[in-house]
């Protein structure tokens, strides 16, 4: 009978991959804010309107 071993990641493997995350979600926060900055003014006096209320 063979038993099994779980290996374990490299610290530098799950290093990089968590840093990539970060930084993707970080620029979809930036980018999203940045987009409803611009579009303000053309979703006024719509259904979908921004305001600071």
């Amino acid at each position: 009978m063979s038993t099994l071993v779980k290996k374990q990641p490299n610290p530098w493997y799950v290093a990089v991959v968590s840093g990539m995350a970060s930084y993707i979600d970080s620029c979809a926060i930036i980018t999203s804010g940045t987009a409803l900055a611009i579009y303000q003014a053309a979703f006024a006096g719509t259904a979908h309107a921004l305001s600071n209320i």
